[in-house]
């Protein structure tokens, strides 16, 4: 199934990119020498809390998956894709979850009361942050009847992102 990073594993991949990205084995997060970091996770199984984190591959120097509470909700979520055009002048496809399902999930875990208050800060941040790209470069709305397919506890965090919609400095 996961042939694309086999026998390297996930931090190989992600070396074909960037050689400087550098990863503890069964860790989870790998950071460029820029500071960038990629984080390889799961959904979270509550029947699983405490079972040992998910491998791609059976490399012992490979990178692990950390589990996420919500997120197969995401992986439900509906897809966005898009065009790009790089700074290089090319065309990239691009495909992805909507960014308002990824901002209202970022809003409901950053109100989880389990969550480490540091990643609370963080991702009430990047919800904002998404909320406002997909609001005033992608027009996209933040409505009830666009996100129908999300369950209503994200439902909430929608209805919260559209109500706190920053207005933009003139510049």
């Amino acid at each position: 199934m996961f042939d694309a990073v086999r026998p390297e594993g996930v931090i190989g991949l992600l070396r074909k990119v960037d050689r400087s990205y550098d990863a503890k084995p069964g860790h989870y997060r790998a950071t460029n020498k820029e500071g960038y970091y990629v984080d390889l996770i799961r959904p979270f199984e509550p029947n699983k809390a405490s079972a040992k984190v998910a491998k791609l591959v059976d490399a012992d120097h490979d990178m692990a998956a950390s589990a996420i509470l919500g997120l197969q909700w995401l992986i439900n979520a509906p897809k966005f894709e898009e065009i790009v055009i790089g700074a290089d002048g090319r065309p990239l496809w691009v495909s992805c979850i909507d960014p308002r399902a990824f901002a209202t999930h970022k809003l409901w875990i950053s109100r989880e009361d389990s969550r480490d208050p540091q990643k609370k800060r963080r991702d009430e941040g990047q919800a904002h942050a998404v909320a406002e790209v997909a609001r005033a470069y992608l027009g996209l709305k933040f409505e009830a009847k666009d996100l129908s397919a999300l369950p209503i506890e994200l439902v909430t965090c929608a209805k919260d992102l559209a109500a706190k919609k920053k207005t933009r400095k003139k510049s």
